[in-house]
């Protein structure tokens, strides 16, 4: 249990890694709109890759319980 709470751990530090990038996007860019709808994507992409994490869907589904050992 404790590899696989290091392993979502893992999965805030990309999202949270996303966010920013995305943010600084935003104000690098005079396109602001499309980088909105960018910025929109990544967020539902997260939201929904969380909900899936929690209930334990995709790191079983994706991730062998080797490769979860191994993190």
């Amino acid at each position: 249990m404790h590899r696989i709470a290091i392993f979502i751990e893992r999965l805030y530090v990309i999202d949270v890694l996303l966010i920013f990038r995305c943010y600084s996007a935003l104000f690098n860019y005079s396109a602001a709109y499309k980088n909105l709808h960018y910025l929109l994507l990544q967020l539902a992409g997260i939201v929904v890759r969380r909900f899936f994490v929690r209930t334990n869907i995709i790191s079983v589904a994706r991730y062998p319980k080797k490769q979860l050992q191994m993190i």
